[in-house]
């Protein structure tokens, strides 16, 4: 972990404790912390004499990154617990504030319900087993893709189901935030934390999703000020939680509008038409979501064998297949083949939900001098990646492996 004082005192607390969490691909800063998109909340508390410390993990997305999505989630949910613990031993009765961006969201988001909701694991943190303690706790969270938001539009966790492996939608959180304050910003049409069910308001999802690119990094530049002072910001209390939305225009009519000489003409058409769409009134039942458990998740995806398959093309022509297996197997395996003829390269991943007091990737991922951690080191894999090359006997017999 990498931490900064936000103000002076004798026992280096601060007036409280601000844990961070930076979200996917999360550059560092000069002094190595991950605090890539997140620095603005950080230095917002730091100016305010918190002890701002920013959460330590991969940030890495699968296949982009070296592990899974879901693997880092739980890393990161182990790391930022553990930031929590140890800021709570040494400073008691101080207030900590969590924050978080994106995945970081995710991340920080899940901490914070499990702590409320009696979920916490026991770590060893100090020299004693510690749980997380919700007494001062509280949370923001910029983009949250389990955001639940209002009526049938929330974070793409909870409208999406699971269909890459390694990244599995998780669903809404059990039990939400409890009893702990939090506050949750989300734009209007964001991708990742603002998607419509698909269901009922097709072209609100594909404006949501294409909200991704248009939208997602709108934050960043704006979270070293309160969310309350950006400007078309609406807040709802529900329950313990503030849920804030901007208001943005379509992201369709944003990227029509950007097109060369016609985008000027296009782009408020594309708008209205995403405006005035006419959204379903089916039963509260019928909802993509309601398929999750077909693919394999449930809520929080916390046990149980998982499995995520994608097949793409036509058997008898060209056709590429990837799948993940977490659980009694753990298995991450991608396939192309033309015809009868195959090629299947797999290998070996492990099951992070159970690593439960992990703290960093066996695999020294967050760099020089990462502490082992016997949790994780005995899950992982000594088995080599394997290839296959699949062919038919004869057309339409059965398949061999050679």
């Amino acid at each position: 972990m990498a931490a900064s004082a936000g103000g002076a005192s004798a026992d280096g607390c601060g007036r409280g404790g601000a844990v961070v969490v930076a979200g996917t691909q999360a550059p560092r800063d000069s002094d190595g912390a991950r605090s890539g998109g997140v620095a603005g909340v950080g230095n917002r508390y730091a100016a305010q004499g918190y002890r701002v410390t920013y959460v330590e993990y991969p940030t890495n997305l699968w296949p982009l990154g070296p592990i899974s999505y879901n693997d880092d989630v739980a890393v990161g949910k182990a790391a930022t617990e553990r930031a929590i613990i140890d800021y709570q031993s040494r400073c008691p009765g101080r207030p900590v504030v969590v924050a978080g961006y994106s995945q970081g969201a995710r991340v920080a988001g899940d901490v914070l319900s499990d702590a409320a909701n009696g979920r916490s694991k026991p770590m060893r943190v100090n020299g004693r087993m510690r749980t997380v303690r919700t007494a001062g706790l509280s949370g923001e969270l910029y983009s949250d893709p389990r955001r639940d938001g209002r009526g049938r539009s929330a974070g793409v966790e909870n409208t999406l189901i699971g269909l890459i492996p390694g990244i599995l939608m998780s669903g809404p959180r059990d039990g939400g935030f409890g009893s702990v304050p939090v506050t949750q910003v989300c734009v209007r049409g964001d991708g990742v934390c603002d998607v419509p069910d698909p269901l009922a308001d097709p072209i609100g999802a594909v404006d949501g999703l294409a909200g991704y690119w248009v939208k997602h990094g709108y934050y960043p530049a704006r979270m070293g000020r309160a969310p309350s002072t950006w400007g078309q910001t609406r807040c709802v209390q529900q329950g313990t939680t503030r849920d804030c939305v901007v208001e943005q225009r379509s992201s369709l009519g944003t990227l029509t509008g950007r097109i060369p000489q016609v985008g000027a003409a296009v782009g408020p058409v594309v708008t209205r038409v995403v405006d005035r769409r006419v959204v379903a009134d089916l039963p509260e039942h019928v909802r993509l979501s309601t398929l999750r458990p077909l693919v394999g998740a449930g809520p929080d995806s916390s046990s149980g064998d998982l499995g995520v398959e994608v097949r793409v093309g036509r058997p008898d022509l060209l056709h590429a297949e990837l799948s993940q297996r977490v659980g009694s197997e753990n298995r991450i395996e991608a396939g192309l083949g033309a015809g009868p003829v195959g090629v299947s390269v797999g290998g070996p991943t492990i099951d992070a939900r159970r690593a439960g007091d992990v703290v960093l990737n066996p695999s020294n991922l967050m760099g020089r001098g990462a502490p082992d951690n016997a949790v994780l080191r005995q899950q992982t894999p000594t088995e080599q990646p394997t290839v296959e090359v699949r062919r038919a006997a004869e057309a339409g017999g059965p398949v061999r492996t050679v």
